[in-house]
């Protein structure tokens, strides 16, 4: 089994702010916009008075009739859904080669995480970053690969197995050869453990100790503190992207690592690695924080 630690939600260049943590706990990951998706910001079904949250955090640059990029699709709730429907996620461009080179397959485990900040609301109703609130990234999903759908010519054909997929926004793009989809597994099953008792895939609702990936001791969100079995060790395997030392420090029982400024998809191979289930377990495990 693989992780893939996969940057995901608003950033500074798409959407050009933080996805919101909500009275201290209630993490929201904002989709990127998109043109060329079906839905609407005003169409999804995420919180309350979410498409004014999505205007006043972004400063207006992002507007509840603009379109959003529903992509990696986790939640069932979240706009009406054809009968079959999975989560999914969908990768393209350099991205998607650096995942087919990690050999990324059926039963890898992709984290999603993103860039929170704490939320305020003002006079107005108006919402509003917090300051001296948190700046921070955090993981907020999961999806276990359970089919690995190629959209090479942009032809329905070839997602004709998964017929709910076709409003997912790769579907709708033109003939690219690097086009894929990752529809998730039915439940998630992970070496050594009997039964996860999760589906292939899905979001969490709070922020807590295990979700939050910057090391409390830092001011930089790229700081993070992971355990210290994701260091690369001899005949152990680096976090893609991160095989330099200089960016790992040992700190007692953890590790602390400079994670690159840039970069969406991290590969860490987890088959010498017998840690990693009960990791996801910890990060992901059933207590009523899931969303649906």
């Amino acid at each position: 089994m693989k992780i893939i630690l996969s940057r995901k939600g608003f950033d500074s260049g798409s959407g050009g702010c933080a996805s919101p943590i909500i009275d201290g706990s209630r993490i929201v990951s904002l989709p990127i916009p998109d043109g060329r998706s079906p839905y609407r910001y005003d169409q999804l079904v995420v919180i309350d008075d979410f498409p004014r949250m999505v205007q006043d955090l972004s400063g207006a640059r992002v507007m509840g009739r603009n379109r959003a990029h529903l992509d990696p699709d986790l939640d069932h709730v979240t706009i009406k859904r054809a009968d079959g429907w999975k989560p999914a996620f969908g990768q393209t461009g350099a991205a998607q080669s650096h995942l087919e080179a990690q050999g990324v397959e059926v039963g890898d485990v992709f984290v999603f995480f993103g860039w929170f900040r704490d939320i305020e609301r003002g006079a107005g109703g108006r919402w509003s970053f917090a300051k001296g609130g948190r700046s921070i990234h955090a993981i907020f999903g999961w999806l276990q690969v359970g089919a690995i759908v190629p959209l090479r010519n942009g032809d329905k054909n070839e997602w004709a197995e998964y017929p709910w997929l076709a409003d997912h926004p790769h579907v709708k793009r033109k003939a690219d050869p690097r086009n894929v989809i990752y529809v998730a597994s039915d439940e998630l099953v992970l070496p050594g453990v009997e039964s996860t008792g999760l589906k292939g895939g899905g979001s969490v609702l709070n922020l807590n100790e295990q979700r939050t990936l910057t090391d409390p001791t830092s001011k930089n969100r790229s700081t993070w503190r992971l355990p210290t079995w994701f260091k690369q060790a001899d005949g152990l395997s680096p976090l893609s992207y991160h095989a330099s030392p200089d960016r790992w420090t040992d700190d007692g029982d953890a590790v602390q690592l400079q994670s690159v400024a840039r970069g969406q998809e991290f590969v860490l191979d987890c088959e010498s690695r017998p840690q990693a289930s009960d990791w996801i377990m910890k990060l992901f495990a059933k207590g009523g924080d899931m969303g649906d």
